[in-house]
């Protein structure tokens, strides 16, 4: 049996649903996520002709990466889309992530540095992270180390 996850990625009006099958986990989905999106950035607009490959250009640019990315990484079955459908804390779900853009850096609404909170679907829905995800690294190892998923 796996250990399943929603992730919610935010926008300033409209939301991306994804739900993960297994490996859902902190140091599973989280690591994840992390690795996929550490020192990334979102934009507003960009210059031709230069290293964009940690760059987004607004929200809409950075829920593609994300769903891209982990269909990449998981093929078929482990990653679904659920357009329109909020997390349901009722669900099966173990973990529940949100990312977002940290609105106290860029100077603007969709500017800005991934952020990142996580969520164990204890029934009191404990965060055991919130914060942006490039200082979340070694959070992640401390919880390897402790041998706690």
């Amino acid at each position: 049996m796996g250990t399943r996850s929603h992730t919610t990625v935010k926008g300033r009006e409209n939301n991306v649903y994804i739900y993960r099958q297994m490996d859902g986990y902190p140091t599973g989905h989280g690591a994840v996520l992390y690795e996929m999106l550490k020192g990334h950035r979102v934009l507003n607009g960009f210059t031709p002709n230069k290293d964009h490959s940690k760059n987004h250009n607004g929200l809409g640019c950075l829920f593609a990466y994300v769903v891209m990315k982990l269909k990449e990484k998981s093929g078929i079955g482990g990653i679904y889309l659920q357009a329109g459908k909020a997390i349901d804390p009722e669900s099966w779900a173990e973990f529940f992530y949100t990312l977002g853009i940290d609105h106290t850096v860029g100077g603007g609404a969709d500017v800005g540095n991934i952020a990142i909170k996580i969520q164990e679907n204890d029934g009191a829905e404990t965060v055991l992270y919130d914060g942006l995800l490039d200082e979340m690294g070694d959070w992640l190892k401390a919880r390897q180390a402790s041998g706690v998923y």
